[in-house]
């Protein structure tokens, strides 16, 4: 009796042990999903100053030549263009948040702040200078 209760007590042991290790195996599966992000569109990333993710699981880069989304798997940048005023102000980004309606908040380091709308995916240049200090405009 005491032998059969010991094969049957290895036997539960056994797998219990196998199915955690597949259970494990399977978690650790998940993440080579995501492609690496070295270079875009052949031009590298350069140096990142800020990252964020949003509230949806996007990352969000800011670097010296402009803001990366990246989605996990496909990656876009927007940087300044002076003919259009709908694009960021400045391609050094220093920070970013984003704000309870989804619209990111960025901070450029010689173009002032930006307020960008992830559905139109279109920059408003915010004009500090106009901003009424004593009575601040809150943002979250």
């Amino acid at each position: 009796m005491r032998q059969i209760i010991y094969t049957l007590l290895l036997s539960v042991s056994y797998l219990i042990s196998a199915n955690w290790a597949s259970a494990t195996q399977t978690l650790i599966s998940i993440a080579p999903q995501a492609s690496q992000l070295n270079v875009l569109d052949t031009q590298a990333l350069g140096k990142i100053n800020t990252s964020f993710q949003t509230k949806q699981g996007i990352i969000w880069l800011g670097t010296d030549d402009g803001l990366i989304r990246f989605d996990g798997y496909n990656a876009k940048r927007y940087i300044h263009k002076p003919s259009d005023n709908r694009t960021i102000s400045h391609n050094k980004i220093s920070a970013i948040i984003e704000d309870p309606q989804s619209n990111l908040w960025i901070a450029t380091e010689g173009g002032g702040l930006n307020k960008f709308s992830p559905q139109t995916e279109l920059f408003t240049h915010i004009n500090l200078r106009f901003i009424n200090f004593n009575n601040p405009i809150i943002i979250c």
